[in-house]
Order: structure tokens, then sequence, then C-alpha cells
């Protein structure tokens, strides 16, 4: 028999490791200092200056929906979501019904935070 949960803890420490990995008291940081306090309503389109984690910003998410021609009757899945910035700003902007799926419990308890606080979940 394998021990899987060594196994499965040894993979999220690893993950944890790397650079792009570690940024949840940031994330909380970073939020506090803008005067969004714990339990606030948080604008999406605010939040997403720091809580996404790719080039171009919003810009990269408005092409996306632009090219992909997302709307109400989309349906999109955000695999390796993080904190669930651009899945936000997908539902946001295009009115689609989005599923972020992200692997690391605090990146994604963070996020679904985030998400019932921005009126979304």
């Amino acid at each position: 028999m394998v021990n899987t949960t060594s196994s499965t803890q040894a993979n999220h420490d690893e993950i944890k490791t790397m650079k792009l990995y570690t940024h949840v008291e940031r994330i909380k940081t970073e939020l506090f200092s803008r005067g969004m306090l714990e339990g606030d309503s948080i604008d999406p389109i605010a939040l997403s200056e720091i809580d996404s984690m790719h080039y171009m910003g919003n810009n990269a998410i408005k092409d996306a929906i632009d090219d992909m021609k997302l709307d109400a009757s989309s349906k999109v899945l955000d695999v390796g979501s993080g904190f669930g910035g651009p899945a936000r700003i997908l539902s946001v902007l295009s009115k689609c019904s989005t599923v972020a799926l992200e692997i690391q419990p605090d990146i994604h308890e963070l996020a679904e935070e985030l998400t019932k606080r921005c009126q979304l979940s």
C-alpha cells in the first residue's frame, strides 16, 4: 500500500517553494493597506490590481473574452486559478459562469473568501 498522504504533503511543500505560490500574506497585507478590511465588500476590478498573477492585467482578460466571444451563456473552467482574480474578472465583464480550481489549500481558501467579498459566490 502506498502512503499518499505523505506523498501529497511532499508535493504541496514542493509547490510552496516556487516563488509564484507564496503570496497569501502579501495579498492580505495589501488589502489591509488599501483599507479593504477583513469582511468588507470588495470591488473585483479594484481587487484585480493585487490578486492577479499574470501579465497584462485585465487587458489580457478582456482580449480573452473578445477572442472566445464569452457571454452570459458561456461556462469557463479556470484550472490553476490561484487567488481567482482572472476568474472573477471573466465573470464580471462577460457575465459568464466561471469555476475556479486551485489545488493549494491556503490559496484556495483565500480565493473563496475574496470571491464572497466580491459578492460573486
